[in-house]
Formats: C-alpha cells, sequence, structure tokens
C-alpha cells in the first residue's frame, strides 16, 4: 500500500481506538456530562428541538448544536452513557482527520502524520472526545473553518491579492455559523480574528521584506523590530482593510442563515430569557469577571496545556522554538505562509483567554490542532535534519515522560488509599510512561530516529487510552449517584422520587430521569413532603441534625455510600416518613 494512502488509516485508525474504546463504560462525570445528557434527555423525552433545559427548568449554558446531535443519538440508540458521547467521539476522530489534512495540505504527508498522531493522543483532547460536552463539536466546527480557509487557497494567496477561491468563504463561514450553534459567539470571534491577525502578519511581512534590505532587519534590535512591525501592523487603515479582505457582509449572511434561524426561535419560545442567560452570564460575564471559582494568573494556560497535551507536550517546547527560529527566516522559509498561520491560530487563542478571568483548560482546546501540526513540523525536522533540533532538549523530552510516569506510580496510589479504597493498582499506568522513556532513550542511543517517533506514538496510544478508558472507567465506579437512584428505586418503586436536601448533584436528575428538587430549609422540605410524602430524601452525613430537625423526628436511613472523590462524608439516603426501614444498609455499598 502507498504512503499516501496507508497513513490516513493509520491516523484514523488510532482515533477511532482512542476515542471509543469502552466509550459507553464510565458513569457520568462531574456537573457538565450529565447537565448536557438529561438537557437532550428531556428535550427528548418531550419532543422538544428548540428550547434546553435541565431538571425540567430552562438552561441558559449551551446553544442547542450539542443537543441535536445527542438527540438524534438518542432517537437511534436510546439514552445512556454511550449515546451521550456518541457524537462528541465521532466529531473528534473527524477534528483528527482534519488535522492531518491540513498538516499535509501546510506542509507535507510526514508532517500530517505526526500531527495527526499527536492530536489524537494528546490527554487533554482524549478527555474531550470523550465527553457528552460541547468541547469537542466546537473544536471540530472551528478547525473545520480553519482547513477551508487553507483549503480554498488562503494561505497560498499573495498578502497583495488575497482571494478565497470560488466557494470558499460561504463554505467557511457556514462552518463559522455552525460553531456560534456549538458554544455561541465564540464560533465567530475568534477564528475571525485568527483570520484577521494572519492577514495583517502576512502583510507586515512583505512590507517589511519590500522596505528593509535583510541586512538592515538583522541589525535592528529584536524588540525594536517587534514593535515597529506591532504598531504598523495594527494601524486602523490596515485593520480595515484586513476586515474587508474576509468580505464581514458575505460572513454576516452566511452565519445569520445558519444559526440565527434558532437564536431567534429560542428568543420568542422563552421571551427573551434565554438569549438574556446565555449572553450575559455565559459570555460577557465569563470574561469579565471569574465564576464558579474558575480564576487564575496570566500563565494559567501555559500550565494547562504542558498537562492538557501531555505526551507530546515534552516536544512542544522545542517546536515553538522550532518555530521561532523559521518565521526569523523570512524568505529563506519556503513554509513562512504556513508557520505564521499556526503561530497566529495558536497565540491568539492562548492570549485571548489569557485575559479572560474565569479560566478552564478546556477554553483553549481549539488551539491543541495548531500545536499538533507545530509538533508535527518539529518530528518530521528532527527526522529529515537532526541537526536542526537542540540535541539535548531533545534528549530531555525524551527523560520526561518517565519522570511523569514515577510521580504517577508513587502519587496515584497514595491518593488512591484516601479517595479511591482498593484501586491503588492504577497508579501502575504510569509504568507506560516509565517502560516508553526507557525504549526511547534505548532508540536514542542507537541514533534510530524513526524508531524513537514510532515508540512515542505508540506510548502515548497506550497511556493515553489506559487512562481515558480504563483508569476512567475504574474510577467512575466510585461515584454515588447511580446506586442511590438505585436504592430509592428500591424504596419507593419504578419510579424513584427523591428531595436533595442541601446536597445535590447534576447526575442524580439524569439517573433518575425525573425531576429532583433541592431544599435548603425545613420549610421547603415540609411543602415538597407534603405533596410527595413517598420521596426519599438524599443528604449528607454532616447535615443529618439538621434533617432529624426539620422532620422532628429521626431520620430513617436506608443506605449510607462513601462520597466521591472525598476523604470524609457520606451521601445519606433517608427513607420516606410513611415508610419503615427494618435496618441499616451497610455503611459503604460498592458497585
Amino acid at each position: 500500500m502507498r504512503l499516501e494512502v496507508r497513513q490516513p488509516w493509520v491516523v484514523f485508525v488510532a482515533a477511532v481506538v482512542v476515542f471509543f474504546t469502552m466509550l459507553g463504560r464510565p458513569y457520568l462525570w462531574d456537573e457538565d456530562e450529565p447537565k448536557n445528557a438529561e438537557c437532550a434527555r428531556e428535550m427528548y423525552e418531550a419532543g422538544n428541538w428548540s428550547v434546553p433545559q435541565f431538571n425540567y427548568e430552562l438552561r441558559t449554558d449551551k446553544p442547542i448544536l450539542l443537543y441535536w446531535l445527542m438527540l438524534a443519538a438518542y432517537h437511534v440508540g436510546g439514552v445512556s452513557e454511550f449515546t451521550a458521547r456518541f457524537w462528541s467521539a465521532v466529531l473528534a476522530v473527524g477534528t483528527t482527520m482534519l488535522v492531518y489534512q491540513l498538516g499535509r495540505r501546510l506542509y507535507d504527508a510526514r508532517v500530517a502524520l505526526w500531527s495527526g498522531l499527536a492530536m489524537a493522543t494528546c490527554l487533554m483532547f482524549a478527555i474531550s472526545g470523550r465527553a457528552a460536552t460541547p468541547d469537542s463539536t466546537l473544536i471540530f466546527c472551528i478547525t473545520l473553518t480553519l482547513y477551508l480557509f487553507v483549503r480554498f487557497g488562503g494561505v497560498e494567496a499573495s498578502p497583495d491579492g488575497f482571494r478565497l477561491r470560488r466557494g470558499g468563504y460561504v463554505a467557511m463561514y457556514a462552518a463559522m455559523g455552525l460553531a456560534v450553534l456549538a458554544k455561541g459567539p465564540v464560533g465567530v470571534v475568534l477564528p475571525g480574528g485568527i483570520l484577521g491577525l494572519f492577514l495583517l502578519c502576512r502583510k507586515q511581512q512583505e512590507l517589511a521584506t519590500v522596505t528593509f534590505a535583510p541586512e538592515t532587519l538583522a541589525a535592528r534590535p529584536w524588540y525594536r523590530r517587534a514593535f515597529g512591525n506591532i504598531t504598523q501592523a495594527l494601524a486602523p487603515r490596515r485593520l480595515l482593510a484586513a476586515a474587508l479582505e474576509l468580505k464581514p457582509l458575505v460572513l454576516l449572511a452566511v452565519v445569520g442563515l445558519v444559526a440565527l434561524p434558532w437564536y431567534v426561535t429560542v428568543g420568542l419560545k422563552t421571551d427573551g430569557a434565554w438569549l438574556a442567560g446565555f449572553l450575559g452570564k455565559h459570555n460577557v460575564a465569563r470574561f469579565t469577571g471569574s465564576m464558579e471559582g474558575h480564576g487564575g494568573p496570566v500563565v494559567y494556560y501555559l500550565f494547562a496545556i504542558l498537562v492538557g497535551f501531555f505526551p507530546w507536550s515534552c516536544l512542544l517546547p522545542i517546536g515553538i522554538y522550532r518555530l521561532a527560529v523559521r518565521l526569523r527566516e523570512n524568505d529563506a522559509n519556503p513554509h513562512r505562509a504556513a508557520d505564521t498561520f499556526v503561530a497566529c491560530w495558536a497565540g491568539l487563542y492562548v492570549g485571548f483567554f489569557s485575559l479572560a478571568s474565569t479560566k478552564l483548560p478546556s477554553y483553549v482546546l481549539p488551539a491543541y490542532p495548531a500545536l499538533a501540526i507545530i509538533t508535527g513540523k518539529l518530528i518530521e525536522e528532527r527526522l529529515r535534519a537532526p541537526s536542526l533540533v537542540p540535541r539535548a532538549w531533545f534528549r530531555w523530552a525524551l527523560y520526561t515522560p518517565a519522570i511523569i510516569g514515577v510521580g504517577i506510580c508513587i502519587a496515584l496510589p497514595i491518593v488512591a488509599a484516601y479517595l479511591l479504597p482498593g484501586d491503588a493498582w492504577l497508579g501502575a499506568i504510569g509504568g507506560v510512561l516509565v517502560v516508553g522513556s526507557g525504549v526511547l532513550v534505548y532508540f536514542a542511543r542507537r541514533e534510530q530516529s524513526q524508531r524513537i517517533m514510532i515508540a512515542y506514538a505508540a506510548m502515548s496510544l497506550v497511556f493515553t487510552v489506559g487512562l481515558t478508558a480504563g483508569v476512567a472507567s475504574r474510577i467512575s465506579m466510585h461515584t454515588t449517584s447511580s446506586q442511590v437512584v438505585a436504592d430509592v428505586r428500591q424504596l419507593t418503586g419504578s419510579q424513584p422520587s427523591l428531595v436533595a436536601f442541601r446536597h445535590y448533584e447534576p447526575t442524580l436528575v439524569y439517573y433518575a430521569q425525573r425531576h429532583v428538587p433541592s431544599v435548603a430549609t425545613a420549610d421547603e422540605l415540609a411543602a415538597w413532603l407534603a405533596e410527595h410524602p413517598n420521596s426519599c430524601i438524599v443528604t449528607r452525613d454532616e447535615h443529618l441534625l439538621a434533617l432529624e430537625a426539620a422532620l422532628d423526628a429521626k431520620p430513617q436511613i436506608a443506605a449510607r455510600h462513601k462520597r466521591f472523590l472525598r476523604r470524609r462524608g457520606e451521601i445519606v439516603v433517608v427513607a420516606p416518613p410513611a415508610v419503615s426501614v427494618a435496618a441499616e444498609s451497610p455503611a459503604v455499598l460498592k458497585r
């Protein structure tokens, strides 16, 4: 089989293994997964395709595209963890293949191969591609937007004569419209910003080459060159020219045609409440203020990427260094336009969210395709011309996975002893990195460059699949909501009725598949029990005295479960006041 035919299949198979291995096995995690999955389930139950709701109340957190995908999966395969995550995995595979195609078009087939493998097997992207969240959908839409820009000649075009080939603007802006349906205004603001920044940089590169001789540029201090380039590029007339080159009227028309009908519909059906909650709270407020305790310093994303892009983040700093070197080479660099494009892509995303007050590692995931391409280009250079890559840096990059692996082997069993009783063996996943790093060093000492990178990709694949599929599945067995709902169902019948007293987890709603009220006072609890006398009460052991005072009777405890990822504390299931419980269940129930 020819190389051009075999390589895409290698990337595709690796992506399928990463994103579909045991996809439906772990229970739903955290807050976002159950909220999204339950929101789509309630819409599925009601035959509602336009207004998101969670716990049978309006939900303004996310736009509609993820819910539409989940609804389609539910209609075909029923409601389950697998169907809730199915389209995230499909689109993650799609993003991986788009990264492969971008690497091939921007550079060559060798860069494409390593870029695709790095994208598929980096940790944070693997997690997002296996989660019932909109991250995978957004990443796919933005990567598709930028791929179409490249596909229709946007990077090839001369700075003085930029114009996409026929159909390029419509296709690119349609993908932006889908991104707006996936996550909101960032779906058009940030891809548009990347394209505008790229056009400005290309024009500035051309101007510098024409205005100054290479020896003159080299003689100027780097900070003067950088400041001069920035001030010239950001001149108002150049900003306006770059914006006009992107045909803003076409952008507004196409994005509006794709996204506006649903935004108008949901606005009318909720009397503007959804639009006010989403655009005000979940966009403006998140950028201007830290929400839900998710803040951090300006350098937050530098550390987040080192973790999220692992194991390939060991090579990423060298890749960024090589990118900076190539950008300084000016006309001596045959791939200057491609290097500028990926630098603008990664730089604008990281820079934009570094300025935002609310910070989460997932916010910069759409920059990961650019980081993967930077890494793929580094590997191609290392295989083609080893002297280009600093030898000492590269050797340390091969040792680093072993250091991380030893840390996991030591730390995870200690953590598990407190938080995951009986699962200290999960620390063995760090052994994959230790053994893999040893193989890398073995090949490095024999100067077998090709085998080094094949072993690196294999190590990344085994580690990522083991962590996101195997370890995650085992850890999820310690979650409590599905077992709590099973306890309630046993006490109250096939339709579990429960009320949460001073304790709330979104997974309770998903696994109960009905409304679960959250109450904090005796009056609220009494009002609910008056209407639903057969309801079980779910609370924490620390609130049992308050519950006893609210009930004016000793609670009848039906079951206890150790709190998930907490050293102390229990989730307590209290039987309905009208139900007699003969004996309390064991202190900790295990599945």
